[in-house]
């Protein structure tokens, strides 16, 4: 029986923004999670994130459900909407 491989997708801009948020920087980032910087870039970019990735991140930046959700999970929203309410705020709202 093959083995099944679950991968995900992240917002490169947004986790860039919730990391600089935070102080951090992606470099650190990845050190916490194990893997290397450009590593982390090639899952991000090549849509390879596993499981424990989207758990590493969502621990090590301390995300909301609600960031986690823009951050991994959304895919048809409008761009600038997504990004408003992880960062909290609401819809429509410009700063």
């Amino acid at each position: 029986m093959k083995h099944l491989h679950s991968h995900l997708t992240a917002d490169c801009g947004l986790l860039r923004r919730l990391v600089a948020g935070r102080g951090m920087t992606m470099e650190g980032v990845a050190d916490q999670m194990g893997m290397h910087r450009t590593t982390l870039y090639r899952h991000i970019k090549q849509a390879r994130l596993h499981p424990r990735d989207v758990v590493g991140l969502s621990r090590i930046l301390a995300l909301t459900d609600d960031q986690i959700e823009a951050l991994f999970f959304m895919k048809k929203s409008h761009k600038c909407d997504r990004d408003r309410r992880a960062m909290g705020k609401p819809e429509g709202q410009v700063k």
